[in-house]
């Protein structure tokens, strides 16, 4: 029953992927480009092929990349060690368990606070 209901479910992705698709190619009617900042998402898009099945006017631009993908080994050791000699550290929580050649910041003994951006 299992291979059945993965058949099923592929086959209705597909369905609604080439229906996506064909409305994309009715409704853009001038360049647009679109960027993302995360690497995981370039990696899926790059993966399953977004790009070849998009309008030749609407581009999918890789951005600078999110503080995850980013963000160097050094530059965690570095805030690290800021936090162990008493700085505060103000970070965006998805950069806490980014590790770095010894620790990550959610681990580090020292005031790491999290801050968000404006809503």
């Amino acid at each position: 029953m299992g291979i059945c209901a993965d058949r099923h479910n592929t086959k209705r992705s597909m369905t609604i992927g080439t229906d996506m698709a064909k409305m994309l190619a009715e409704v853009v009617d001038r360049d647009i480009r679109i960027i993302h900042v995360c690497g995981t998402h370039e990696a899926a898009i790059a993966k399953y092929g977004i790009r070849s099945v998009l309008p030749p006017q609407l581009k999918i631009v890789m951005g600078p990349g999110c503080p995850v993908c980013i963000t160097p080994q050094g530059e965690i050791d570095a805030a690290c060690e800021l936090a162990e000699r008493g700085c505060i550290v103000t970070t965006y929580g998805d950069l806490l368990r980014v590790p770095g050649t010894k620790t990550s910041l959610e681990h580090v003994s020292g005031d790491v606070r999290i801050v968000q951006g404006a809503a």
